[in-house]
This record gives structure tokens, C-alpha cells and sequence, in this order.
């Protein structure tokens, strides 16, 4: 398995002095899945921002050995522009295109090969502001694609979804994978983490960083989610989600 992504030591934040993670060290593999588990402000996004290259007051390491894309909820994107799937998949190609050129026929069939990816070539004409959640969360998934990334950084990806839109986008993410890429995917899904093949757990430093049934322990969970964390009747543990800040 080739390794995609390399952290060493890593530390940083958005002031000097003042660090929003720290002590993060892991090695994800091409076809790896990882869950990111971590209270709301305990670093979830600020991790995504230094493997963008956007975090300010790095030190330590990040290797990338692949292009990474960032895949926000669907329920953060703007509804009332006019744009098609097709157009925001189209998205992902301009990185790799000067500003003043029109898009090209290279770029369009990479966006309308990320559409098919995801099952939505159907779709292509749609306003993306009248497609279901589901749908609008796999044609943000198309546009990382089209991009021609290998590393995906899915915040919350199943939040707010159906149950059949949710196995629809279970289907998307496993063929990725399949494909080769690495996910990383933020969540507060405890349960739904215990499929992953990795476990990060965050709360402003790394917490523990290993496969499910070595970190997702009673001791894990309460270092990383405190009073956040609590113990159902059946002896499950759920997290009390609050506001969504990072």
C-alpha cells in the first residue's frame, strides 16, 4: 500500500503562541479510510486546513504524495446561485486552467466523468440548488474529483441525509476507496467510525491514532470528547452535539 499522506509532529494555529493542534502524527495509505472524531473546536477543521496548506504557524511535518480536496457539508453550500451539476463539477478543472480561458473540452469530460463516478451524469443539467442533499453532497465529492485528487477531506459528509441517501453515498465513498484514494472524514458518529480503517481522535492535540478496536476504548472517548460524551441507557456512548465550530 503506497502512503498518501505523512504527519509528523505536526503543530499550528491561527496566532503565534497559541496552538489549535498539536501533536499530530499519523501515516494514511492509498485506500484507507480515516474517521476524525473530536469534540466541536477541538480541531477537526484546522487539521483539514493544514493538509490544504492553509494553516498559519506550522511546525513539524506534512508529505502529500497525491492532489487533496476539501468536501464541505452540502448544507453550508449556496443554494441560489444558478449553476448546474455539471457546472460545479466543472469547479474542480479550474486550478489547473488560466483565469481568462474558457473551459475546455479536457476539462468537460473530466467533470463529466466525475459526475458519472458518482451516479449523477443523469443530473448534469440540474440547478444544484434543487437537488437533494444526498445528490448535492456527491456532486461536491465530482468536483474533488475533477480536480484529480487522491486525498478527499469530507467534513460531516452524512449530515442531515436519509437513510437512502446515505447508503447512496456509503456505495460512492467505498468505490473510492476501491479506486485507491484515502478519506478522511470528519464525524461524530462514534459507531459509524468503528468501520473505518483508522481512527484519528482530536481535541486540540492528538488524543489516539489507530484502528477502531485499539482507540475507540471508554478512556479514548472521555479524553476526547469530556462532557461531551455520555452513556446510554445500553451502555452505548453518544456525543451531545452542539454548535458546529471547529
Amino acid at each position: 500500500m503506497s502512503q498518501l499522506i505523512r504527519m509528523a509532529e505536526l503543530r499550528g494555529g491561527y496566532t503565534p503562541g497559541a496552538d489549535a493542534i498539536s501533536g499530530i502524527d499519523a501515516e494514511i495509505g492509498a485506500s484507507q479510510t480515516v474517521a476524525v472524531l473530536g469534540p466541536n473546536g477541538g480541531g477537526k477543521t484546522t487539521l483539514f486546513r493544514a493538509l490544504l496548506g492553509e494553516l498559519p504557524h506550522r511546525s513539524g511535518t506534512v508529505e502529500l504524495h497525491a492532489r487533496v480536496a476539501y468536501v464541505p457539508q452540502t448544507e453550508r453550500a449556496r443554494l441560489d446561485f444558478p449553476v448546474s451539476a455539471f457546472d460545479v463539477a466543472a469547479m474542480g478543472t479550474y486550478a489547473d486552467a488560466p483565469w481568462y480561458q474558457r473551459l475546455g473540452p479536457k476539462s468537460r469530460r473530466r467533470a463529466g466523468a466525475a459526475l458519472d463516478a458518482v451516479g449523477l451524469s443523469d443530473e448534469a443539467d440540474s440547478l444544484f440548488g434543487e437537488l437533494s442533499g444526498g445528490q448535492r453532497q456527491r456532486v461536491l465529492i465530482a468536483r474533488a474529483l475533477a480536480r484529480d485528487a487522491r486525498i478527499l477531506l469530507l467534513d460531516e459528509p452524512f449530515s442531515g441525509l436519509d437513510h437512502v441517501s446515505a447508503a447512496r453515498l456509503e456505495e460512492v465513498l467505498a468505490a473510492l476507496r476501491a479506486d485507491g484514494c484515502a478519506l478522511l472524514v470528519a464525524t461524530h458518529d462514534i459507531q459509524d467510525a468503528r468501520s473505518f480503517d483508522r481512527v484519528l481522535c482530536l481535541n486540540k492535540r492528538q488524543i489516539a491514532y489507530g484502528a477502531p478496536a485499539e482507540v475507540l476504548d471508554a478512556v479514548t472517548l472521555e479524553r476526547t470528547y469530556g462532557s461531551e460524551l455520555i452513556t446510554l441507557p445500553d451502555g452505548g456512548r453518544a456525543v451531545v452535539i452542539g454548535h458546529h465550530t471547529h
